[in-house]
């Protein structure tokens, strides 16, 4: 079966594949351990055994949740969230909790295509997030948009000294061009969708949960790969994005929304209210808009876009990082009739039908045809397995 990943309440989900650094055995309460003797000395001393249990054909799916002006809440009840597959019946999830200290694998994209004030004080504010926001489990890459596309720092730890670095890098070949008054614009300049296909490209072969951070002013200039290959490939390689751009480039945001919180494919334009983030349409809004390309990308893969404000850089980037930790990793079994395909996901909160809910990429925990006499393997149990409806997925813009 192929899952993948559109965003909101209704999603596309992706395949995904067995990443290695997601797949984990599952903590659940276990009886006392059994008791194993070790010879130490000359002496037999009694030593605790351990039984590591894995459990087949889970699938889990980060899920970030935000109230109604983009804002961080408390922590949810793990009984309001609802799950329905391709609109089939509603089902609550075998098991939910928020992220919290799990290794993050973070790609940060610096395009300095426009004037960006803010780009200035990258250095320092991504440098600071070590090792507070980000852990030294945390895993970075760092990639920088000038005239052609760099990579500083490929899957590194996240250490405030080597992340300062890497950003200079980065920014050199912008900050040099900047000081020379008689710089020459760029030739063949790599644009913003084909950088963040290649950028996706390498950060969907790590391991881990999966985020880009693009800070950008949104726009592309003309690549060759269609922005809808880059909502696809994210979602394919369940990498979380979220943008950080100025406000002038959110104008389009004003035109197309946020997304609604339903995360219907469809638009409409009715019901649009004003919020401290920007306009969020109460009703059905355009989940997946040529208006809003940037927009509808980082929505559809599980993140949202931020608006840049230079006077407080670097708490932004840390509320960022916030949000990715106070994510939702909700799990539940393989539906009983899955096929092979493309499948919806809606994911609601009870009785909050404003919150702006997007999830991230999909992880099928391992499957073990060939180990069902594996004393370490707790077989698959249907009983509470969800069932598909018959919702086609789509992954087509809204008519203009």
């Amino acid at each position: 079966m192929a899952w993948r990943v559109r965003s909101a309440a209704w999603l596309v989900l992706g395949f995904l594949g067995l990443a290695s650094g997601v797949l984990r055995a599952q903590a659940k309460p276990e009886p006392p351990p059994t008791v194993q003797t070790v010879q130490v000395a000359g002496e037999t001393t009694p030593q605790p055994m351990h039984t590591l249990h894995v459990y087949m054909d889970l699938i889990q799916v980060p899920v970030l949740v935000l109230d109604s002006d983009l804002e961080r809440l408390k922590p949810l009840e793990p009984a309001k969230f609802l799950v329905s597959l391709d609109a089939g019946p509603l089902f609550h999830p075998r098991n939910v909790r928020q992220q919290g200290d799990d290794p993050i694998t973070l790609g940060i994209l610096l395009d300095t295509d426009g004037e960006q004030d803010f780009m200035w004080q990258m250095s320092s504010a991504i440098a600071s997030l070590a090792p507070g926001s980000l852990h030294p489990s945390d895993r970075v890459t760092v990639f920088g948009l000038d005239c052609s596309l760099i990579r500083t720092i490929k899957d590194a730890p996240a250490d405030p000294a080597e992340l300062r670095a890497g950003v200079d890098l980065a920014l050199n070949s912008w900050l040099a061009r900047r000081k020379n008054k008689h710089a020459s614009p760029c030739e063949n300049r790599v644009q913003l969708w084909d950088a963040m296909n290649l950028a996706l490209t390498e950060l969907g072969g790590l391991p881990g949960r999966r985020v880009m951070l693009v800070v950008t002013n949104g726009f592309d200039h003309g690549s060759r790969t269609q922005w809808l290959d880059v909502m696809d490939l994210a979602q394919t390689k369940g990498v979380a994005i979220f943008g950080y751009k100025p406000k002038l480039a959110n104008l389009t945001d004003n035109m197309s929304g946020l997304a609604g919180t339903t995360g219907s494919t469809t638009t409409n334009g009715k019901g649009l209210r004003a919020s401290r983030g920007a306009p969020i349409p109460t009703g059905v809004g355009a989940m997946i808009s040529s208006m809003d390309p940037f927009g509808s990308i980082c929505q559809s893969s599980g993140g949202m876009v931020m608006e840049a404000n230079s006077s407080f850089v670097a708490k932004q980037l840390a509320r960022f990082t916030a949000m990715v930790r106070e994510r939702y990793i909700i799990e539940f079994s393989r539906p009983r009739n899955d096929a092979p395909g493309q499948h919806n996901i809606e994911v609601t909160v009870a009785k909050n039908p404003l919150y702006y809910i997007r999830s991230a990429g999909v992880t099928v925990m391992p499957s073990a045809e060939n180990q069902s006499n594996d004393p370490t393997i707790i077989p698959r149990n249907a009983s509470d397995a969800p069932l598909l409806g018959n919702r086609k997925a789509s992954n087509k813009p809204p008519p203009p």
